[in-house]
């Protein structure tokens, strides 16, 4: 009684019960006050006592029972004014369920059970430092809060408190209930569980709206079946903070709940560690943030998840940051942020010495990133599966898979970006992809409308082990392999197959690094409005075509030289503006350089050529075939090509000296017994009648051999002029030189051949020929013969002239089609 007049005479003037500052006072050993006490008093039902001017203020005391206010009224049917019981301990329930509270404060008290359903309270809430009433066994320590559907006009006050549900299922109720339930409950101002805030079980804010931010910086809660925290739908008009404070980090033993939640500025977890291994981490899908999302790092605390974290379908307006992160779901997605948009950037980068990492898959599908989406020094890792899924995603920035700080970004899996849209760059310098016999980077369909870089980078150089897939892809810009390295056994390397590329595509050595490709390299139907370089690149497909080129355009040059092949290079059908400078060096070691159907423009020559014709030649030549029995198959398509496009360039003579020797190699092909023909009757006289020269050499050296037979025949008295009047005689007024030319070209009559011709008169020194039916008596073995006689003189002569006039007709027309230019290489 002495304690309770104590309390009255406090109250009485307004001011604060503080018994803690009594003469001798023991915390453990509180003056005990009756909780019906206190009801009266607030109730007004306590005669010594008129009124509460400032309420019910009390501290240092140990109220036994329970405090029943539940749909109370104080007198006069009004609310309760402050009702601050701290520093207290409360044996029993207190029970403020559909009670009207100016303010309510158990700051630093001991209690068990506080139910507060529908309470209204216009000032805060306050339960800091609150923490279970100790129990003797077998009741275990319990200090569960119940405030669902709660309104509290200012903020929700509960750093360091520490709450704990039961084990088992208080009166009253069906089930155990939460540490913490704020199910549907309004908070006008913040909500802050800081400072050490434990909770042992799960705490619920399902569909609550709270006016200011909601900060669990620091907070620690151990959840239940789980779920350690339940704020789906939650209203959140300031910042959500689950941040490190005071070397504290952020504790969740069971998933946090964010999904469908609405944010209006930032949602933060620095340094937060979350944890469900068989389930969801962090769940904040179809939720709305104002502002940045940071999963990032606090000091020497990274964010840190082992289970899935989930943000399927989330509005972020700013950035969405995991630098320094760390999650942990093998074997599953660690990352679910399919349909994800975020206003700015979103970066997954090395911070403060700690690279991001995600053990299982990063699902990025389908999301809209407004700036750069960046994974500098990054490590993903998902073997045998999906490592990185950004497919069908747009990026308003760069994509930027690249090393920081000596680390590189490396990825055990597949990397996915299938019918991505990327405004910028798409920046893979130095990364590592690695996915043995499968894709190591599928971006078939990707639109990127700048840089598409795998380049060597500080000390790394790109590697890929797995299939590189760009087909179908449109590149604003250069594509470029500076000193990278791919490796894909017995399949695509690199396969940019119908690839649109608007500036050049270059696979260049650099430094110490060679272009490397263990697999094919396929540009087949690639569209290349720039250069197509490949400087000391080397290419393995020991089985197979190493290069495929084949119905590739490029609207500028193709350069390549110091490249070493084990393979096959195929050119057919590509339609070349620009054959650049050619060493031999070119495509050292190819078996077979397939060049059917190609087209150039013009050809660039360059002094390391050497002799020019010469050094295509030796590159059109590696163009020929052999079947399984050794025959050469010759294609004269691209010797006529080259050989138009060294016209088109102004090189006329090796234009036709690559034609000839296009015609040269044709003729190689050709059955042994034909090969002697087209040498003696087309190439030696003529140059397959792409030589003016050596069809003037030839018609001269016919014309004089004919001026030689004409004078012979003049010598042996051969000739007879058949024009002279009575016997004929012995021609003696020819021109041996007129004579050759009018017999070698019918079509001009010089007069000459009608003047003379072959007979015999008679003339004594002739060669008589041989006679059949002597040579017959003189070998008695052999039968009678006829008397004929064969290879008299003149008939020799006859024969000769009409050959010459034969050859003559041939060799005249024939060079006159050389003349002619008709087969020279057209420009």
């Amino acid at each position: 009684m002495a304690d309770e007049q104590a309390l009255i005479a406090a109250l009485r003037e307004g001011a604060w019960a503080d018994l803690t500052l009594a003469p001798g006072y023991d915390a453990a050993l509180k003056p005990v006050v009756p909780a019906r006490f206190l009801r009266d008093m607030l109730l007004g039902l306590d005669s010594r006592i008129a009124g509460l001017p400032s309420g019910l203020r009390v501290r240092g005391v140990r109220v036994e029972g329970d405090l029943d206010l539940a749909d109370c009224t104080a007198p006069g049917g009004g609310g309760f004014g402050v009702i601050a019981l701290e520093q207290c301990d409360f044996s029993g329930r207190i029970d403020i369920t559909n009670a009207e509270l100016s303010r309510f404060s158990i700051r630093q008290s001991r209690f068990r059970e506080l139910w507060g359903e529908g309470v209204k309270v216009s000032g805060d809430f306050d339960f800091r430092e609150a923490s279970p009433l100790p129990s003797s066994p077998p009741e275990m320590p319990m200090a569960y809060i119940r405030l669902r559907a709660a309104r509290i006009g200012g903020d929700l006050w509960a750093r360091g408190a520490l709450l704990k549900c039961p084990g088992d299922v208080p009166r009253g109720l069906t089930m155990a209930p939460p540490a913490l339930n704020l199910w549907l409950a309004r908070i006008e101002g913040s909500a802050l569980f800081e400072m050490g805030f434990v909770a042992e079980g799960d705490v619920r804010m399902s569909s609550a709206f709270i006016g200011g931010d909601l900060a669990f910086d620091g907070a620690t809660i151990t959840g239940r079946d789980g779920l350690a925290l339940d704020a789906a739908g939650v209203n959140i008009g300031g910042e959500a903070t689950f941040d490190l404070l005071d070397e504290r980090r952020f504790v969740a033993e069971g998933e946090v709940r964010l999904s469908n939640a609405s944010v209006g500025k930032n949602l933060n977890f620095y340094g937060a560690s979350v944890s469900n291994p068989d389930g969801d981490a962090l769940d904040v899908s179809a939720s709305t943030v104002g502002a940045h999302v940071r999963l990032t790092v606090a000091k020497s605390h990274r964010f840190e998840a082992i289970g899935r974290v989930v943000f399927w379908d989330t509005k972020v307006s700013g950035d969405f940051i995991c630098n320094g992160a760390r999650l942990s779901a093998p074997g599953r997605v660690a990352l679910a942020a399919a349909n994800i948009q975020v206003g700015g950037r979103a970066g997954f980068d090395m911070v403060d010495g700690s690279r991001f990492e995600a053990e299982g898959e990063v699902q990025l599908s389908n999301s809209t990133i407004g700036k750069d989406l960046a994974f500098f020094g990054a490590h993903l890792s998902n073997p045998g599966a999906d490592a990185l899924d950004a497919n069908a995603c747009s990026v308003g920035g760069h994509v930027q898979l690249m090393p920081i700080d000596r680390t590189r970004f490396e990825a055990e899996g597949a990397s996915l970006f299938w019918d991505a849209r990327v405004a910028g760059d798409f920046a893979c310098h130095g990364a590592r992809l690695n996915n043995p016999g499968g894709l190591a980077l599928a971006a078939a369909g990707i639109q990127i409308g700048g840089l598409a870089n795998f380049d060597a980078y500080e000390h790394f150089r790109f590697e890929s082990f797995g299939e590189v897939r760009l087909a179908n892809g449109s590149i604003g810009k250069s594509l470029s392999f500076f000193g990278a390295a791919l490796s894909h056994p017995g399949g695509d390397a690199l396969d940019a197959s119908a690839c649109n590329v608007g500036g050049h595509v270059r696979l260049v050595a650099i430094n110490d690094h060679k272009f490397e490709a263990e697999g094919t390299t396929t540009f087949w139907k690639a569209r290349i409005a720039g250069d197509f370089g490949c400087q000391g690149a080397r290419f393995i497909r020991p089985d197979g075509v190493a290069l495929n080129a084949s119905a590739c355009s490029v609207d500028g040059g193709l350069y390549a030289h110091d490249n070493t092949l084990d393979g096959i290079v195929d050119l057919s059908n590509a339609r070349i503006d620009t054959l650049g400078s050619f060493a031999d060096s070119a495509w050292s070691g190819a078996r077979r350089i397939r060049l059917d159907s190609i087209s150039l423009r013009q050809i660039e020559v360059d002094q390391s050529d050497g002799v020019a014709w010469q050094a295509r030649m030796r590159w059109l030549q590696r163009s020929t075939d052999l079947t399984a029995k050794g025959q050469r198959i010759v294609s004269p398509h691209p010797w006529r090509e080259c050989a138009i496009a060294f016209a088109r360039s102004g090189r006329h003579t090796d234009a036709r000296r690559i034609q000839r020797e296009g015609y040269r190699e044709e003729n190689r092909a050709r059955p042994l017994w034909i090969r002697p023909f087209v040498w003696l009757f087309a190439e030696v006289p003529f140059g397959f009648g792409l030589s003016a020269l050596r069809a003037t050499v030839t018609l001269v050296a016919f014309w004089i051999a004919g001026i030689v037979g004409a004078e012979v025949m003049l010598v042996r008295n051969v000739l007879v002029d058949l024009s002279s009047r009575g016997d004929p005689q012995a021609c003696l007024s020819l021109v041996p030189a007129l004579y050759a030319l009018d017999t070698a070209i019918p079509i001009i009559d010089l007069r000459q051949e009608s003047l003379c011709d072959p007979a015999d008169i008679g003339q004594a020194g002739l060669f008589q020929g041989i006679q059949l039916s002597r040579l017959a008596g003189n070998m008695a073995f052999l039968p009678a013969m006829p008397a004929v006689t064969l290879f008299d003189e003149v008939t020799l002569w006859t024969w000769a002239k009409a050959i010459y006039a034969l050859l003559g007709t041939f060799l005249v027309s024939f060079a006159g089609i050389t003349y002619s230019g008709v087969f020279k290489p057209k420009e």
